[in-house]
């Protein structure tokens, strides 16, 4: 596969945050690759604004991120999107 083909993978989830994007939704995915994708998250416990990765291991997404400024590791039950990116 050359530099600029995409996986099947990577295919789909950019045509998802195409389609986020087009249809203004508040937190399209911002970076996509085969392994995973960003978001923009706020830490539950310092409030902290941030960028976080979440891999895709298989078919499940892996939402899980050590925290910016307090080192607070944030699980899925906490993710909470920052609406303002």
């Amino acid at each position: 596969m050359s530099m600029f083909e995409m996986s099947e993978e990577e295919l789909e989830l950019e045509n998802i945050y195409n389609r986020d994007w087009a249809e203004g939704e508040e937190n399209p995915t911002n970076y996509v690759s085969e392994n995973g994708f960003t978001e923009w998250i706020v830490c539950p416990e310092c409030s902290k604004n941030q960028e976080a990765w979440v891999s895709l291991v298989d078919i499940n997404d892996v939402r899980e991120h050590e925290c910016e400024q307090c080192n607070y590791l944030i699980t899925a039950d906490e993710w909470i999107y920052d609406s303002d990116e």
